[in-house]
């Protein structure tokens, strides 16, 4: 194990509260697959338009399978590649060969995203993380689905351009998911006896059935139910 494994791992520990982390095989095995400088992961897709990426570095808190949870990280995805990393003192881990499940981005705020992996369906590989909209009953999940493509600027010349391409799931309680169109007619067949007090309650708050904000909350109306 190298010193920059070790000190990894000892500033991990660190960050965990309520809990006192030691250097076991665990924890090893949650890194040791540590990668390259935050310079070169950031910069790597400089000559494309677009983004690869979710978003910029946000503090971040994982989950691993075995319920294990790390704070007081910085973590990023690139949906392109489909890997997370995290950073820790200015050093960026590949964490996709580890046994981490679940990437919440600004924990304990408002705006705070859920990404998790396992999920498996024709177009999706159980080790892509996907963000989570609504759990419940009845959950929802989104795969940013992001292409490299030539894109035509003009008659003479083409520029690489990141694409992306929303897929949504429904998440059944077995655990399936099955590729979906959200909307009124959907959730009118999911809802069986409940539909009547969602379409009353979409009613009331002025909820659109056509745009993601409302199927979040509609579904968090008919998980609460």
């Amino acid at each position: 194990m190298t010193i920059r494994t070790i000190c990894l791992l000892a500033a991990l520990g660190a960050g965990v509260p309520g809990r006192t982390q030691h250097l076991d095989y665990n924890r090893f095995e949650l890194l040791k697959r540590g990668g390259s400088q935050a310079a070169t992961v950031d910069a790597q897709y400089d000559d494309v338009k677009g983004s690869a990426w979710f978003s910029d570095w946000q503090p971040a808190v994982l989950l691993g399978e075995d319920g294990r949870r790390y704070s007081d990280l910085k973590a990023r995805i690139d949906l392109y590649k489909s890997i997370a990393y995290i950073k820790l003192n200015d050093t960026v881990y590949n964490i996709n060969g580890t046994s981490i499940t679940r990437i919440v981005l600004h924990p304990g705020q408002d705006d705070s995203v859920v990404f998790q992996r396992g999920f498996s369906s024709p177009g999706v590989r159980a080790e892509q993380f996907l963000q989570v909209l609504a759990t419940g009953k009845l959950g929802l999940v989104k795969q940013w689905a992001v292409e490299l493509k030539d894109v035509h600027e003009d008659a003479l010349s083409s520029v690489k351009t990141f694409v992306t391409q929303d897929y949504y799931y429904l998440v059944r309680p077995s655990g399936q998911i099955e590729t979906v169109k959200p909307g009124r007619k959907l959730f009118e067949q999911e809802m069986g006896e409940n539909w009547k007090a969602v379409s009353a309650y979409a009613k009331e708050k002025d909820i659109s059935f056509n745009q993601e904000e409302g199927w979040i909350l509609l579904l968090k109306f008919y998980n609460s139910l």
